[in-house]
């Protein structure tokens, strides 16, 4: 994910997040391909939000990583060898966060039907995401 010449290389994408579309360009590269293995290979975590289930969930539960790749590629129509549908699991996670805010909207003043999309920020307590405990 990163490199500083007095440390190195430091870490690694190992399930989905916002880095689904290297994944994509790199197999389909005309010049340089990569092995479609190394697409097949990240983690993909389901989980469920009430009656949403078998949502593709990212690391820290960012709305942004589950629109990123798609602001590049055309992910609609399209499943992969294992039948994924990276649109509709996007779909179905942004109507999962948008169901969470407004379960929550009694105990933050910015959770309703009207304002959600929980991504990650910097905040007065520094970085945080809608996993973090603080």
């Amino acid at each position: 994910m990163g490199y500083k010449p007095e440390e190195g290389f430091w870490g690694h994408w190992d399930m989905y997040a916002e880095q689904l579309m290297t994944y994509v360009l790199g197999v389909a590269s005309p010049t340089f391909p990569i092995d479609k293995k190394m697409y097949y290979d990240f983690e993909r975590k389901k989980g469920e939000y009430k009656n949403i289930k078998d949502i593709i969930y990212t690391y820290c539960g960012t709305l942004f990583t589950y629109q990123f790749s798609h602001a590049w590629i055309d992910f609609k129509n399209l499943k992969d060898e294992n039948g994924i549908d990276w649109f509709e699991n996007s779909i179905k996670a942004t109507n999962a966060n948008r169901q969470y805010c407004i379960d929550n909207k009694d105990k933050f003043k910015t959770y309703n039907e009207n304002s959600w999309g929980l991504t990650s920020c910097l905040s007065p307590k520094g970085y945080i995401s809608p996993r973090s405990k603080t």
